[in-house]
């Protein structure tokens, strides 16, 4: 994966930004940094408009509320990371998930480019704190499923779709519940380990060895034209 950039450098390269548009990235980058050291709860607006440089109005009149500001925070988050796992914007910029790849690479780099993103310490913090909010504020939860795993979820999709078409694989089942158990699979028991007990985070030969299960299983589940188990 490319090396973590933070929220404002993404949402404010490489195109040209207006004032009021640099004005929030600035206001979601503070607050990212404020939820993260105090949690929601223990967060302010007082604190977040400080960090920002702004005047607390100013924060209320981007963002309307804590809670919205939270959101913007995780949409940021789904925005910088997504480009990081796939390669790109899009399936059809994506350099991992190229169709001239063959799949075992492609789904491997995904595997590991995927597990690397959400065993980031920030992103276990802010999944954390989200997860403690579900059940005042479930819309949050929702956006963020919308704009991150869904997105990822439709995206590999696609792309599975487009290669059984094309004869490289042949899946057993829908697309969907084939792209869904795939990165399900990635997870494993540590993911959940980590998420409740803050552990440390698996290595990169752990991520790696993890991929390799993950895939090896889904390619061995499914037809393939050519082989495309992950050698030993």
């Amino acid at each position: 994966m490319n090396q973590e950039k933070s929220p404002l450098s993404m949402l404010t390269g490489p195109k040209k930004m207006s004032r009021g548009e640099v004005k929030n990235a600035a206001i979601v980058e503070a607050a990212r940094v404020i939820f993260l050291k105090h949690g929601f709860d223990g967060a302010s607006m007082d604190q977040i408009a400080a960090s920002a440089g702004v005047s607390k109005r100013t924060v209320y009149f981007h963002f309307q509320s804590k809670v919205n500001l939270f959101a913007n925070v995780m949409m940021a988050m789904c925005a910088s990371k997504r480009p990081e796992v796939v390669g790109g914007e899009t399936l059809e910029t994506s350099s991992v998930l190229a169709p001239s790849r063959p799949i075992d690479q492609a789904l491997m780099e995904l595997g590991e480019n995927f597990l690397s993103m959400i065993f980031e310490p920030e992103a276990m913090a802010l999944f954390r704190i989200l997860i403690g909010q579900a059940n005042q504020f479930p819309e949050i939860g929702q956006e963020f499923f919308d704009r991150g795993p869904r997105e990822m979820l439709d995206m590999l999709t696609h792309y599975l779709t487009a290669a059984q078409d094309r004869g490289v694989i042949r899946l057993n089942g829908d697309p969907e519940l084939a792209a869904g158990s795939f990165l399900t699979s990635l997870l494993g028991p540590i993911y959940i380990q980590c998420l409740a007990t803050a552990c440390p985070p698996p290595s990169p030969a752990m991520i790696r060895k993890q991929a390799k299960s993950a895939v090896t299983t889904f390619l061995n589940g499914s037809q393939v034209a050519a082989a495309a188990v992950p050698a030993e």
